[in-house]
């Protein structure tokens, strides 16, 4: 990876905090609270809690990505700003599978333009919101890549390795779109045979890791920090 593209992350990231820290406190009602709420429960208890009680109609990802911000500081503000600097990063990296996929067709600086672009985009002042649309643009982009290396060479493990990567991302826009037409229902949703799914899980994530493109097993540790 060039120097030049980490260069672009992290000027990204640095430009989208900034305007991130015009933003005083959330305001989408009620979607940044809850999103808050369920990182917050899995900081201390390790599990998706809203006000104590176990909540199984969100996504697992973003809150997973955010919690990091609560276990570092028990101050509510710089817990926020801590939030927002994980969202600035998160956004950002999404120029690396946009400069591996504007590499297929331009050379070097046009691709490192067009990531630029990829991170230029105005609806990236959302990295300022508790929202899940700063992991699900990376992560849209990073299946967009996949899906090109496996029609490249569609060996069984670039395969497998795109289906994966499909399913997380329609799961969570699953999730997204129940929430927004059925906010009330109950949802007591468990894992089946969790001592079971659990290594399994892991196991089958390794072997799909393991089996990218050398290009997407350097994208995607990148973009999970």
């Amino acid at each position: 990876m060039s120097t030049a593209l980490v260069m672009a992350v992290a000027v990204s990231a640095v430009v989208r905090f900034a305007f991130a820290q015009r933003i005083a406190a959330p305001w989408i009602v009620v979607d940044e609270l809850i999103y808050s709420e369920l990182a917050r429960s899995v900081a201390d208890e390790g599990r998706l809690l809203i006000r104590g009680e176990p909540s199984y109609g969100y996504g697992v990802v973003y809150p997973l990505l955010i919690s990091p911000a609560y276990v570092l500081f028990d101050s509510l503000p710089a817990a926020y700003d801590a939030l927002r600097a994980i969202n600035s990063l998160l956004v950002s990296l999404a120029a690396v599978p946009a400069y591996f996929l504007a590499r297929r067709v331009l050379p070097r600086g046009l691709a490192l333009f067009a990531s630029l672009l990829a991170v230029s985009v105005p609806s990236l002042l959302y990295a300022g919101e508790v929202m899940t649309e700063n992991a699900f643009y990376p992560l849209f982009l990073c299946v967009v890549l996949m899906l090109l290396a496996t029609l490249e060479r569609p060996t069984p493990g670039r395969q497998l390795a795109l289906l994966g990567l499909w399913v997380v991302l329609l799961l969570g826009l699953t999730s997204f779109l129940l929430r927004r037409k059925e906010p009330t229902r109950h949802r007591p949703f468990r894992t089946p045979l969790v001592w079971f799914v659990a290594p399994a899980t892991i196991i089958g994530c390794l072997f799909l890791f393991f089996n990218l493109p050398t290009e997407a097993m350097l994208v995607l540790p990148i973009w999970g920090l």
